[in-house]
Formats: C-alpha cells, structure tokens, sequence
C-alpha cells in the first residue's frame, strides 16, 4: 500500500474526488476480466478494476479495501469481530464470528478473488492467534507472519442450540489477561447458543470455564479486563438487547428488553 499525508487526502476530498478518478471499471463477462483489468471480490461484489495513473496515494485510503485486494491482500475473511494483545507472547488473537462463506475453498461468496482462504465451514467459529515478528522495512515488532485456531466451537444440531453447549459460540469481544494468561470471550450467538455466554481460557492449560451465561436474544459486548482500580481489577461487560434477535415472547415485560452493563469484582491485582 502506498503512503498519503492529511493534507493529500483532504485536498482530494474537497475537489470532490469519485470513484471514477481513482479507477477504471468494468463488468465481468462469465465471472472473469479482461486483460489490463485486475479481478477482485470485495464486499461489494465481483468487480474487474484498472488503477488509473497517479493516485496510489489517494486509493491507499478513500478505496483501502479494493486497493488492498488489487494488490493482492486477501478480502475473504468473514466477520472480524474482537481482537486483544498477550504481551507476553508476542501474539494477537482475533475473534471469528463465523466461518463460512468467502473462507470456504471456492466459495461463490468469493468468485473473481484469490481463493486465498480454504477453510472447512464452521458456523460456531473460533478465536486465532496471530504469531508476530519484528519487521525492519516498516519498523515494527507487530507483524504478523503465522496464524492459527486457539479454540474452536463445535456443530451440534439440539432444538435450541446450533453448538455445543460446552465450548464457544460466534466468538465476539475478547479480553487478554496477561497476569493470569487468561482469554475472556464474549459471544454474539443467534441459533448457536440460545443463552450466550461470556467464558474465560486458561491458554497455558487449555481449559474453558463459562463465567456469565445471559437472557434470551441478547449478545454480549464491551467484554474488557481492567488491571489495577483501588488494588482490584475488573472484569466489565454489557448485556445487549435482551429478547431482541431471538425468544421476543418470552419477555415478561418492557423492562425485561433493557439493556444493562455490570462488572465481576474483587478480582486480586497480581504485580509483577
């Protein structure tokens, strides 16, 4: 990807750059593209596209996605939802909320794209880990170069649940505490779990222990660990839409339907 400055973008911007200034355009014909026409499959579809001359810098930015694929950046993954750092690894762990789709291995989702992904499906996903390494052509520890499952869900067809009800579920927010190597994930489920849940991941020990389970048709979000408040840390968390996106018949009330946040206390800071 190229580099652009503030002002380049905004000077752009205010001439009231399109679409059309920054690419050439045109349709497939039988799902490929012409020659001098670069063939990508975005979020907006199947497109044969043609860089135009001198505006790299601007396509960086105002068309980063499309320009990132013409390059040959991989546009297949599905659902990137929460994404947290251990320290003391060097690792990243990113949240797939669901494996299907364009990270199949030639998925119509991805027709005119690289095919990079090739994925079995998996509906209950998991949550990756992202090895990292130093990089010295753009001067960052934080590259990744290696990626792999962490924990995976698990298919299992019951009359409620989509997904075993002993391991994860549509993976959403997550949260790495360093001091005790703990992963909290947080799960945004509709048909996999009908009561989400938030677990916490000893990653050392490779055990899973289910820490929050929540109401009906609600998804957890701002899953986020807090290290040292008073000589205690936290664990925050807010329970969205309850009797929203599944079981509406069974609130009892308005009330019910309230959104609401809390914490888990007493939580022994560790220092090192």
């Amino acid at each position: 990807m190229d580099y652009a400055t503030d002002n380049e973008i905004n000077i752009a911007i205010k001439k009231g750059v399109k679409f059309s200034d920054i690419f050439e355009k045109q349709e497939p014909v039988y799902g490929t593209c012409t020659k001098g026409f670069t063939s990508i499959h975005t979020t907006f579809g199947h497109e044969c596209l043609r860089l135009k001359n001198g505006v790299q810098n601007i396509a960086s930015r105002l068309e980063s996605r499309r320009y990132g694929a013409m390059l040959g950046g991989t546009s297949e993954f599905r659902k990137l939802e929460g994404i947290t750092y251990n320290s003391n690894t060097n690792e990243l762990y990113l949240s797939v909320s669901e494996i299907n789709e364009k990270m199949l291995d030639d998925s119509m989702s991805d027709l005119g794209g690289n095919n990079d992904i090739k994925l079995t499906q998996n509906d209950c996903s998991a949550v990756y880990k992202l090895a990292l390494q130093e990089n010295h052509k753009i001067a960052s520890k934080y590259v990744a170069h290696q990626m792999s499952p962490l924990i995976k869900g698990e298919p299992f067809k019951s009359k409620s649940n989509n997904c075993n009800l002993n391991k994860i579920a549509n993976p959403d927010n997550i949260s790495y505490i360093p001091d005790a190597d703990t992963l909290i994930i947080g799960e945004d489920s509709s048909s996999g779990h009908q009561n989400d849940a938030i677990w916490a991941y000893d990653i050392k020990n490779e055990k899973l222990s289910r820490v929050l389970i929540i109401p009906y048709g609600s998804e957890t979000t701002s899953v986020y660990y807090y290290k040292n408040f008073g000589g205690f840390s936290y664990i925050r968390a807010t329970i969205q839409h309850p009797y929203g996106e599944s079981d509406k018949d069974k609130a009892k009330n308005d009330t019910d339907k309230r959104a609401y946040a809390g914490y888990f206390v007493l939580i022994p800071t560790v220092n090192n």
